[in-house]
């Protein structure tokens, strides 16, 4: 019981702390999901539970094949090794998972960053190399 509480304790408060100093608004966690904040308290949206992808910058759910990039492009992982991928679609803005041969969508970088397939992180673009950054690596230094 006292498991189950602090469980809820910490995840309450991981989820409200993202919209502490936010304006009450929506505010995208990735495709599949966005906060609803309201006076500093989030409550989080699942769009996959009915089906959906979430419209990316619309504060809605939709069906898939109605969403816009990056959130309706679904990729095709067949044949392709488990792991996340830049999506250079975003200009590397995204990733996406890619495991047991089944797309597992879209996800976001932060502001300002790209994704990093060597590290497997988002980072700074001069950090990353071609094509997502710019990092030009010397041989033999």
């Amino acid at each position: 019981m006292l498991l189950i509480f602090l469980t809820l304790l910490f995840f309450g408060g991981v989820i409200s702390e993202t919209c502490n100093g936010k304006p009450d608004g929506h505010y995208e966690v990735g495709c599949k999901a966005y906060l609803e904040c309201k006076s500093g308290v989030a409550n989080q949206v699942n769009c996959e539970d009915v089906g959906h992808s979430y419209v990316y910058n619309g504060y809605e759910c939709a069906d898939p094949s109605t969403v816009g990039p990056p959130c309706g492009d679904l990729r095709d992982c067949t044949g392709i090794a488990d792991g996340k991928y830049a999506d250079i679609y975003t200009n590397c803005t995204s990733y996406y998972t890619c495991h047991g041969g089944a797309f597992y969508g879209h996800n976001f970088c932060p502001a300002g960053l790209v994704y990093d397939e060597s590290l497997g992180t988002c980072n700074w673009a001069y950090d990353v190399p071609p094509p997502c950054g710019t990092k030009v690596s010397i041989l033999g230094k």
